[in-house]
């Protein structure tokens, strides 16, 4: 028998959001497991609530956003890798968010590389560059460019399945069978 799996993404913090699709998922009985491609916090406020729904869940795995990391980086002392409003807006978060959060964010990895129906999967938030960090945005994504990109990469090369969590402008521009994005749903 097939297993059946959830792929959410860019909750950003809204709670409300989160908690109708994970009663949805629950609904459907047959997802055997969820996977959150990051940006569990910021632009949303209720980074606590959201934290607290996902916290204590065993059947989520999740890989960090770059929201996520940006509110880590803050913790850390670091800068946040933003500019202008969403800095300020990170740095809200940050003063926001309940610490005891702060090991459960942490831990979460960038990227991870799964099986599923015998089938491997890698999942990302968004490219990473070779010592994991997130690349900017490409407004001008194709595959060609994704093929170079992910060129020698093992865990790409052996992969069936890539989900990426994409711009939106990348997901209705380029995307192959091979790399499958969630469309930027942000719950």
């Amino acid at each position: 028998m097939q297993t059946k799996i959830a792929v959410i993404t860019d909750i950003h913090g809204n709670s409300s959001a989160l908690k109708a699709v994970l009663t949805g998922i629950e609904r459907d009985g047959e997802i055997g497991h969820i996977y959150c491609l990051g940006d569990l916090i910021a632009i949303g406020h209720e980074t606590n609530e959201v934290l607290e729904q996902l916290y204590s869940r065993k059947d989520i795995t999740f890989v960090m956003g770059n929201h996520d990391e940006a509110i880590l980086n803050i913790f850390e002392g670091k800068e946040p890798g933003s500019n202008d409003d969403e800095r300020n807006h990170h740095y809200w978060i940050a003063e926001h968010m309940d610490p005891k959060f702060l090991p459960f964010l942490s831990e979460i990895p960038k990227s991870i590389t799964s099986e599923v129906n015998g089938k491997k999967i890698r999942l990302v938030h968004y490219h990473l560059d070779g010592t994991d960090q997130f690349l900017p945005i490409d407004h001008n994504p194709s595959s060609i460019k994704l093929e170079e990109l992910y060129k020698g990469d093992e865990a790409i090369l052996d992969r069936d399945r890539y989900f990426l969590e994409l711009a939106l402008e990348e997901a209705e521009k380029a995307l192959e069978e091979k790399y499958i994005s969630n469309g930027c749903g942000h719950c």
